[in-house]
């Protein structure tokens, strides 16, 4: 078995395009995220003792469910009864790797890439179920970042709530490397699209597996699929490309630099991200009135159009609530 990878980074910030870019490894496969430790860790309590086999079972249904779920479509071929058989998991990290485990064996892979969301919430957890396993910081400058969630049709916070946001993250992650001692390769997303094979060089010194040149670019056709049925991952199978700082350029004004950049600076240099607005951001008067009509009107016209995404969350919602699948 080779280590596994786990990615730790902010949405948005090309997790789907490193994923998607290792996975072209002989030996490494990651599927579309199903936010396993999201969904389950704090319900799993309502399955009862998972060392039982009736209540781990009734926990990999569940698993199975979301992750067969057309959103995710990983096509699994495998019952909860035959994963508890063959692995027999007693905890909820046992049933995460016989899940994904299953899923990599059916691709011809040994090795798992893992990029759910808020995996650096779950780090410590990780590397204490699992400390062979190898970690990624994934980081975006913070003003492409911001730009980038204006430019999906689900935009769930102000340019101002997203910037915070993107600090308390990065702040987590670095905290993580910094001050508990969890050992990760940094890995800046410019980086990344402006320099391909040296960023996945540096990432398979640090999991101690070689490198494979078929990483260096995205496969063509591979994920044509999860693009098209999915306007968040509609960038995953065209090949790597830098836009550089014109990208998000083109879609925040002066303003909301100035302000980004008033909010995230620290982090930002702490990065090697330089600040560039002319002027320093003073909070506006009313703007706290401001903001609260900003956060009105995206509630009024937040994505509501994916027939797919909404089923899959009414699904984890039953299942967080206790709603057993059958």
């Amino acid at each position: 078995m080779v280590p596994s990878i786990y990615i730790l980074a902010s949405e948005r910030s090309g997790t789907n395009l490193l994923r998607s870019l290792l996975s072209n490894h002989p030996q490494y496969e990651g599927p579309i995220p199903i936010h396993f430790f999201d969904t389950f860790f704090t319900c799993a309590a309502r399955y009862g003792d998972l060392r039982e086999p009736a209540s781990m079972r009734a926990l990999l249904t569940d698993a199975i469910g979301i992750a067969n779920h057309p959103y995710h479509d990983w096509q699994l071929q495998v019952t909860a009864d035959a994963l508890w058989e063959q692995q027999r998991p007693a905890s909820l990290f046992a049933a995460f790797r016989a899940l994904y485990g299953a899923w990599c064996a059916q691709q011809g892979k040994s090795g798992m890439i893992c990029k759910d969301n808020n995996l650096f919430h779950y780090a410590h957890y990780i590397r204490a179920q699992e400390p062979t396993a190898r970690f990624i910081y994934l980081y975006r400058d913070v003003r492409a970042y911001c730009a980038s969630w204006k430019g999906v049709p689900a935009m769930h916070k102000t340019t101002y709530q997203n910037a915070r946001h993107w600090v308390a993250e990065q702040t987590t992650c670095l905290n993580l490397m910094a001050v508990h001692g969890i050992d990760c390769v940094p890995v800046a997303y410019e980086e990344l699209v402006s320099n391909t094979p040296a960023v996945i060089d540096r990432v398979f010194a640090h999991v101690g597996v070689d490198t494979d040149a078929a990483c260096y670019q995205t496969a063509a056709g591979k994920n044509d699929a999860a693009a098209e049925r999915n306007e968040f991952w509609k960038n995953i199978n065209k090949p790597v490309f830098d836009r550089g700082a014109e990208g998000y350029r083109k879609k925040l004004d002066a303003d909301e630099i100035a302000m980004i950049e008033a909010l995230a600076g620290p982090v930002m240099e702490r990065l090697g991200y330089a600040r560039e607005a002319a002027t320093a951001w003073q909070k506006p008067r009313f703007f706290s009135l401001q903001e609260k009509l900003r956060k009105k009107k995206l509630k009024q016209t937040v994505f509501t159009g994916d027939a797919l995404l909404q089923d899959k969350t009414a699904l984890v919602r039953r299942i967080q609530r206790g709603e057993r699948q059958q």
